[in-house]
């Protein structure tokens, strides 16, 4: 109604305006009275600049102003300027009508804003009833410059440089008017929606206004028809008939108190040439369409809209695939009814049956009265859903996506949406949900609250395909598997059998897979779990909560033939690893994760047939290594540890508390707990010792320093006291002895390119050339670039007698 309300305060503005200078011509001494009267009945502020003229037959008007004084007013800013207007005073007496016919008004210049942000005066519009009185004759009119600027809360409408004619002479069929837009925009909440000019050719007559021509350049548009108001009481009413963008379009409607009618029929539109007519520039749309649309309404009653509509587009173009769709739907109290909509997108198709829904969910976008849905049937045919969802504004999270095929097909009744199938489908791979149910919560519930059920079968034949599709590790292999959901949104319940072949992650080859599970949102339970590779065997089975992170009724064993088979491929350890491995799984009474392991005829780093065991407990977030022994041919080796790591501090902290090395006859004992600290990151890789210092009978031996793999290292071994007898006579022989030695050997630089160097002071050493025995001083340094310097190579007797080494 605010365009109508404008219009009709435009006449007013027009006749108050000539009213009142006909009173200030005639009694130039009440001017500023004369003004401030009309000032006050249109609500604003005007001005007038040297009048002109006489009484009897015309006026000039240098120029006219007016500001609004009350905002409650559409029109905020009215001017014009050289206004001329001439009539016949004498024809007063024939009346208004007559008045007006003889009535002639000319200007070089308009300007009118209306500002309809503001709210209206519902009683004025209730008034108004739908009623347009305006005189059977318009007077003569001509004003070749006009700027009308609309400014709406939603919108703005501008129209600039136009020229208005009106013919004085009034045929039977109405006056000639004529108007010519050079400029005409909208701007929809503050984007340009429209840019183009038009030229009409109208009929006004007493009770209507009639569109002889109304054009667009390039004739994108051109229509005709007629705005009829006819007498008091009677509805509003318009008919039209439009060549747009190469089709047609018809359309008719009527206007009453309490009741709007509107119907509309399109054939074979070019929405392309429409879009850039419309200045739509958000993305690039082709096609034609056809259709009707008839509604009926009570513009103060939201819920009266009663509507039919039938709409088709053919050979369309969207997002860069061809797009064909039709809807067939109806509006009546409160409901929309879709008795047909299908869609074609590329290769993408979407079809609907029998849908209804309360229009609110649409117009208030309500969701609590999405329970109110129904659907008789829905079926999806999907073979590009990346161009799907690039339609929706979404792109797949995916760098490649290989052929696939999605079919689906349910319906939604009684507040629950029924998946019967859907088949998902590449050339190697498959998933299959079959009757899967959603409860649709009540208003004011949450979705995550809401029922859920199905059954899900995976396909999997080749899980390379899948890995490259996601951008995983290189996996093989293939799998299948179904799961039985049910339970809630927030708290799913799964029954999981997964079953897999020839698995491979990365080199590493894992082979046969048998997993039964229950999963829910708080914990994983594995009744049985088998990995099975030729001999080797990995078998599980416990519970898992995910909050806290502990396990319970955990039981498992791992059998290895030989590790030799995991070591370069799983592992990628440069240093050749072999042996047998036999490892048990347990819980402990606390509930943590308990291992035992033992590994026998391994073989390592120049070990040979060497037996490893230990015990380690774990709540995952710390690890306790105990009872660990490591025997071979040369030694024995025990410990036990506590490690922490801290992921966000990038570091795993250590405490040895116990270390026992035994070599021959010699054992060396931790005297007292070592920290260590592994850090990692953009530094790379460093270790921090604490002193570790190992006490025996034959000597002292303490560690303590950092070792970086890129970073400065300074590490430190130091011996004290220390002598040969027993447990190194495999290395000197017993003929040669070594009493009271101190050794010192430091490491700087990075472990790539080490710099080292070792000083030795040897008390005495037994040889059974000599009948005295020698005394020692070692210096020697090492680095990469200048290789070994002997710094100092002294041997001695106490008589005095050297052998001395120097380069």
């Amino acid at each position: 109604m605010k365009p109508l309300l404008a219009k009709k305060s435009l006449f007013s503005l027009l006749a108050l305006v000539l009213g009142f200078v006909l009173l200030l011509g005639a009694l130039p001494s009440l001017g500023k009275i004369v003004l401030a009267q009309v000032s006050s009945q249109l609500g604003m502020e005007l001005e007038i600049e040297e009048i002109g003229g006489n009484i009897f037959n015309h006026l000039t008007f240098a120029r006219i102003t007016g500001v609004r004084s009350d905002k409650s007013q559409p029109v905020s800013e009215f001017a014009a300027a050289d206004v001329r207007i001439d009539y016949s005073l004498a024809s007063l007496l024939g009346g208004v009508e007559a008045f007006l016919a003889r009535l002639k008004v000319e200007a070089s210049q308009a300007k009118v804003v209306l500002d309809l942000t503001a709210g209206e005066d519902s009683r004025t519009a209730a008034d108004n009833g739908g009623e347009v009185v305006l005189p059977a004759v318009l007077p003569a009119l001509s004003v070749s410059d006009i700027d009308l600027t609309i400014h709406a809360s939603d919108y703005d409408v501008t129209i600039a440089d136009t020229s208005l004619q009106v013919d004085p002479a009034v045929s039977q069929s109405g006056q000639s008017v004529r108007l010519i837009i050079p400029v005409l925009e909208l701007h929809v909440d503050g984007r340009k929606k429209l840019a183009t000019s038009c030229q009409a050719s109208l009929l006004y007559a007493a009770d209507q206004i009639r569109i002889e021509e109304m054009s667009v350049p390039d004739k994108l548009a051109s229509l005709q028809g007629a705005l009829v108001w006819g007498n008091a009481g009677q509805p509003t009413s318009f008919t039209l008939q439009a060549a747009i963008s190469g089709g047609h379009l018809q359309g008719s409607g009527s206007f009453a108190a309490g009741r709007t009618s509107l119907g509309i029929e399109l054939k074979n539109i070019d929405i392309a040439e429409l879009a850039r007519l419309l200045h739509f520039e958000d993305f690039a749309v082709a096609g034609r369409l056809s259709g009707s649309v008839t509604s009926q309404f009570d513009p103060a009653q939201s819920g009266s809209l009663a509507a039919d509509v039938k709409l088709e587009l053919a050979q369309g173009h969207l997002f860069g695939e061809t797009t064909e769709a039709r809807l067939q739907a109806t509006i009546q109290d409160g409901v929309l009814q879709v008795s047909e909509f299908v869609a074609n997108h590329g290769e993408n198709k979407v079809e609907m049956a029998g849908g209804t829904a309360p229009l609110t969910l649409f117009t208030d976008w309500d969701i609590a009265l999405l329970g109110g849905l129904e659907i008789s049937a829905i079926k999806l045919h999907l073979q590009n859903i990346p161009s799907l969802m690039a339609a929706f504004g979404k792109a797949a999270p995916l760098p490649a996506v290989p052929d696939h095929v999605l079919d689906a097909q349910g319906s939604m009744a009684d507040q629950v949406l029924n998946i019967e199938k859907a088949d998902f489908k590449t050339s190697k791979n498959s998933a299959t949900l079959r009757a899967a149910r959603l409860q649709i919560p009540p208003a004011g519930k949450s979705f995550l609250d809401s029922p859920v059920a199905g059954t899900l079968h995976l396909g999997i034949g080749d899980l390379q395909e899948l890995s490259s599709l996601f951008a995983l590790p290189l996996m093989a292999g293939e799998a299948r598997g179904d799961a039985d959901i049910s339970g809630t949104l927030r708290n799913p319940v799964g029954n999981i059998t997964l079953e897999g072949k020839k698995l491979a992650y990365e080199r590493c080859s894992l082979a046969d897979l048998k997993v039964e599970a229950r999963t829910d949102s708080k914990q994983l339970s594995i009744a049985s779990l088998l990995l099975r590779n030729g001999p080797d065997t990995l078998e599980a089975a416990g519970s898992y909560f995910f909050q806290t992170g502990r396990s319970e009724e955990i039981s498992g064993k791992v059998f290895i033939e030989d590790v030799a088979r995991y070591a370069d491929s799983c592992l990628a350890m440069e240093q050749k690893l072999a042996g047998r491995l036999e490892a048990a799984v347990s819980n402990t009474a606390a509930g943590e994760l308990r291992l035992d392991i033992k590994m026998s005829d391994a073989s390592f780093a120049g070990f040979h047939d060497a037996v490893l065991s230990g015990v380690m407990t774990t709540d995952w977030r710390s690890y306790s290594i105990t009872n660990a022994e490591l025997k071979t041919g040369q030694g024995n080796l025990r410990f036990s540890a506590q490690i922490t790591p801290q992921t966000e501090e990038k570091q795993v902290r250590a405490e040895l508390g116990q270390l026992t090395l035994s070599y021959s006859s010699a054992e060396f004992t931790l005297d007292r707990p070592a920290p260590l600290v592994l850090s990692y990151g953009d530094k790379g890789t460093s270790l921090d010792v604490g002193e570790i210092l190992l006490k025996s009978a034959v000597g002292n031996i303490s560690l303590q320093g950092l070792l970086a793999w890129q970073e400065e290292s300074l590490f430190q071994v130091q011996a004290t006291r220390l002598t040969s007898r027993g447990w190194l006579d495999g290395l000197t022989g017993k003929e040669y002895q070594i009493n009271g030695a101190d050794i010192l050997f430091t490491l700087h630089g990075p472990i790539a390119s080490p710099r080292a160097a070792l000083a030795a002071h040897i008390a005495e050493i037994g040889c059974p050339q000599l009948t005295v025995p020698l005394s020692g001083e070692v210096a020697v340094d090492y680095d990469g670039a200048s290789g070994l310097t002997i710094r100092q190579f002294l041997f001695a007797t106490p008589h005095g007698q050297q052998i001395s080494l120097v380069g």
